[in-house]
């Protein structure tokens, strides 16, 4: 008896510096997961990509007959290549983004002893547009 073979998808969409490969690299090495999987393939492809080399790569790496594969990436259309519904990473909001920055510049010193930066720092935080 031939056991079917499943296989799972999972895309992670976001702009570049979303986080998204971090996010999946914490996953991969998240304890349980390694007790949980027998066989942890980490497959990083650029920008320009041969679709037929990964393929071939990934082949010859998994033997599993039940595999799950997390692809991140910028565009919505290879999530839609994929044919499952993506993750969608987002932005944080201006007032997330500016609390996250004042914690790592002020080295959990308090905001309140430094009224002079704060100007600056809103300013900061509103450049990177949400990806502090």
């Amino acid at each position: 008896m031939q056991m079917e073979k499943k296989l799972n998808v999972v895309p992670i969409v976001g702009m570049s510096g979303m986080g998204k490969t971090t996010l999946v690299e914490a996953v991969y090495n998240y304890e349980r997961v390694k007790n949980h999987v027998a066989l942890k393939v980490w497959f990083c492809v650029s920008e320009a990509y041969d679709a037929f080399k990964i393929t071939k790569g990934l082949l010859q790496e998994i033997g599993s007959t039940d595999m799950k594969i997390i692809v991140t990436t910028r565009k919505e259309s290879v999530s839609l290549m994929i044919g499952n519904g993506p993750i969608n990473v987002g932005t944080l909001s201006d007032e997330v983004s500016w609390d996250l920055f004042k914690r790592h510049s002020l080295e959990n010193r308090n905001p309140e002893e430094y009224p002079e930066h704060e100007d600056i720092g809103k300013q900061i935080a509103d450049k990177c547009k949400g990806l502090s």
